[in-house]
């Protein structure tokens, strides 16, 4: 996972989800793991901070 403020680029061909934490709510303090468990492997996705979003 790495930060960047640049509009997400894709193939024409694929799809993205994107995770996003709002900012201000009780346990803000805490970051959040995603995991991808669709298939046989649990795959990182990236960790969301109050205020965040992850782009999958």
């Amino acid at each position: 996972m790495a930060k960047s403020k640049e509009p997400l680029t894709l193939e024409p061909d694929k799809a993205a989800i994107v995770f996003l934490r709002p900012g201000k709510f009780v346990g803000a303090a805490v970051a959040v793991p995603v995991y991808d468990v669709t298939g046989d492997d649990t795959r990182f996705v990236g960790i969301l901070d109050a205020g965040s979003k992850v782009a999958y």
